[in-house]
């Protein structure tokens, strides 16, 4: 796995930076990745307590998920607020969001290293994960994902880029309309190596839903998916992880190649299907992932 992915990451969630009894509850839940919202979760007259309560948060002993903070949009008056305030030890990453431009990335991560530095933090310390949001985002996506090693992750805003490309304000079945640009941030991140981090799933009421949403941004290729409702965690878990069936036939499938390697085949017959190197490599990077390699 790249170096510049995340070890674990299956669920991101938000959760709003000016709720003291949400950002509490975050340090219990079954979640690998909390994303503190100063973003658009948090009204703008409340942004200045949202940024004292997360940073509060940040400097408390810690033993739940990983902790990240959602930023306002690079272009806003509140990114270098957001930033004072919260690049402090305890700080793993940040969700920069609307990165329209390589250029806007950039100039936001001169800023993290320069409050990083002030803070007495290792240089690139903090990652970043890039929002794609909007049609100009997604035609530069792997360009985003590419241009520097603390970007560890691109994720799909999908409610904004629905916004801007005029879609309707519900979701039409399982979102046909949402498949182009989301393959594109699989491929995009894909090929820089780092994850791909599925938009959120809205309807709060739809379980049947949010699991066949889930389910399709898995066999999509993502790596991982967000949310906002800590109902829906544990299901992103399950399904982002490799199942005891796939474990058990990953298992196999390497003894069995390793059978075949030994009496110089390049590949053999398992389970009904040619396998050669690129199977192999996929059912060794379910044990890794399983951790069982």
């Amino acid at each position: 796995m790249s170096q510049r992915k995340l070890q674990q990451a299956r669920s991101f969630m938000f959760v709003p930076g000016n709720k003291q009894r949400f950002l509490d509850k975050t340090e219990s839940l079954p979640l690998d990745v909390a994303f503190f919202d100063l973003e658009d979760g948090v009204l703008p007259d409340e942004k200045p307590k949202a940024r004292k309560m997360v940073a509060a948060t940040l400097d408390k002993p810690w033993a739940g998920p990983r902790r990240f903070v959602r930023l306002n949009a690079q272009t806003t008056a509140w990114f270098e607020d957001d930033l004072k305030a919260v690049v402090r030890p305890g700080l793993e990453g940040v969700c920069m969001t609307k990165v329209n431009s390589v250029d806007e990335l950039l100039a936001g991560i001169d800023s993290i290293s320069k409050r990083e530095k002030e803070a007495g933090m290792a240089p690139g310390t903090v990652r970043v994960v890039a929002a794609i949001e909007s049609p100009r985002s997604l035609l530069v996506a792997h360009n985003i994902a590419a241009a520097h090693p603390r970007v560890c992750g691109l994720i799909f805003g999908g409610e904004d880029y629905a916004l801007e490309v005029g879609l309707g304000a519900n979701r039409v079945a399982e979102a046909a309309e949402m498949l182009h640009p989301r393959n594109v941030i699989v491929v995009a991140a894909a090929a820089a190596g780092v994850l791909s981090i599925d938009g959120v799933f809205p309807d709060l009421s739809n379980d049947e839903g949010c699991l066949k949403d889930i389910w399709q941004g898995r066999r999509l290729g993502f790596t991982s998916k967000s949310t906002f409702n800590p109902a829906q965690v544990n299901m992103i878990n399950e399904i982002f992880s490799p199942r005891p069936e796939d474990i058990d036939y990953a298992k196999r499938l390497v003894a069995a190649f390793e059978e075949g390697k030994a009496k110089g085949e390049a590949s053999i017959a398992f389970g009904g299907q040619l396998v050669d190197l690129p199977i192999l490599m996929r059912a060794q990077r379910i044990l890794e992932e399983a951790g069982e390699s």
